[in-house]
């Protein structure tokens, strides 16, 4: 098909993405000369006729949209409950846990004060042990009534090692008499 005037060639094709130009402007070249007026009236016809094809298509469409919107989908609504529901548990799951941390961890804190102050008993009855021991006491009760004696210098025997090391014994005992 051939274009007789190039402002045919400027009009807005349905569904190209080529923007409509200015009718004013369309077909123009740079002297400005004027447009003819027999195209102008059959393009406008055109226009006029294509703009009613496309209202009613759109029309058409637009009450198809309507009506599919306005229709109740359990599908999509079954989903949309579900997935609801499932961040609704998330975020409840996270909140429990997140109670629990602090619970152990206040739990923690009071048991690492508790065994604070156990050990600070635990010393202060240490100290108290020491204390009330008394070695002479002891050593006159192991005699008297377990009858308990110290040895004799001829009881003792005597052992020198060479080696620093007391891990390992290099000769016996008795040798070193």
């Amino acid at each position: 098909m051939a274009f007789r005037d190039t402002s045919e060639r400027y009009e807005y094709i349905y569904g190209s993405d080529v923007k409509k130009l200015d009718r004013e402007t369309a077909g123009s070249t740079k002297s400005g000369s004027p447009k003819r007026a027999g195209n102008t009236a059959r393009k406008s016809e055109y226009a006029v006729e294509r703009s009613k094809a496309v209202s009613a298509h759109s029309e058409t469409a637009i009450q198809k949209n309507t009506a599919r919107f306005l229709a109740f989908d359990w599908k999509y609504t079954l989903i949309a409950v579900i997935a609801v529901v499932l961040c609704a548990s998330a975020a409840m799951f996270y909140l429990h846990g997140t109670v629990q941390l602090n619970v152990m961890e206040k739990q923690i804190s009071d048991l690492k004060t508790e065994k604070a102050t156990l050990l600070s008993k635990q010393n202060a009855i240490k100290a108290e042990i020491d204390k009330s021991i008394n070695l002479d006491e002891i050593k006159e009760y192991a005699e008297k009534n377990l009858h308990m004696i110290y040895p004799e210098d001829s009881n003792i025997l005597l052992y020198k090692g060479e080696s620093n090391d007391y891990f390992r014994q290099y000769e016996s005992v008795n040798s070193g008499k």
